[in-house]
């Protein structure tokens, strides 16, 4: 597989709205599908699906390679796909809310405003 490869090959798609088709389908079914599509496609080729969303997958190619492919699903399950694009896995690491814990309430019980304030602890400080 090779970036710029046009996909639209795999199986025509008749009319119909695929929203509906894959909007019924689980993401299982749709991985299903698409496996099938893929391997019809490239008989040879030792690639995997990494990744199914609602309009695209990611796909390997079996050596290393990345792509991420758009996709329609038609009313009787045949697969259009759009032009792929080779991608690399990113991960972004943020900062988190600082985490505290509430311990109880604070005053008499008594009081009409009791519940109001609280006694807090915070576990790890940080941005908030």
């Amino acid at each position: 597989m090779k970036k710029g490869n046009n996909l639209t090959r795999l199986l025509a798609a008749g009319p119909g709205d695929s929203d509906q088709i894959t909007a019924a389908m689980s993401f299982d079914e749709i991985r299903r599908v698409l496996c099938n599509a893929f391997t019809a496609a490239f008989p040879n080729t030792k690639g995997d699906i990494w990744d199914v969303y609602p309009d695209h997958c990611i796909i390997s190619d079996g050596n290393g390679n990345l792509f991420e492919v758009p996709y329609t699903i038609d009313e009787n399950g045949k697969v259009v796909t759009g032009d792929m694009a080779k991608v690399r896995k990113q991960v972004d690491y943020i900062a988190i809310p600082a985490a505290s814990h509430l311990l109880s309430a604070a005053g008499n019980k008594d009081n009409p405003d009791y519940g109001y304030k609280w006694h807090i602890r915070i576990l790890e400080p940080g941005p908030d």
